[in-house]
């Protein structure tokens, strides 16, 4: 299983996370990708979702249209648009 790193709540070590679904890793991947550009105010914004998206979409197939559909408004806007349109 693929591991990735993402940037903890304190912001000072790193933590790693396994990677189960697809998902998770496209939310890691843009959060690494907002904090490299500084875009300081969407990271917050993401960050406050990201333990709830991670615990949500560990059980979340990519294609699992049914249970995607019944996470949290929040979460899935977090996700941004590109596996999910």
């Amino acid at each position: 299983m693929r591991k990735i790193v993402v940037v903890p709540y304190d912001e000072k070590w790193p933590e790693m996370f396994e990677a189960e679904s697809l998902l998770i890793q496209i939310l890691a991947n843009w959060m690494a990708a907002l904090l490299c550009k500084n875009d300081t105010h969407r990271y917050s914004a993401l960050k406050a979702n990201f333990i709830e998206c991670h615990l949500q979409l560990a059980l979340i197939d990519a294609n699992d249209r049914d249970r995607l559909s019944s996470l949290p408004e929040s979460c899935v806007h977090s996700i941004g648009n590109t596996q999910l349109s």
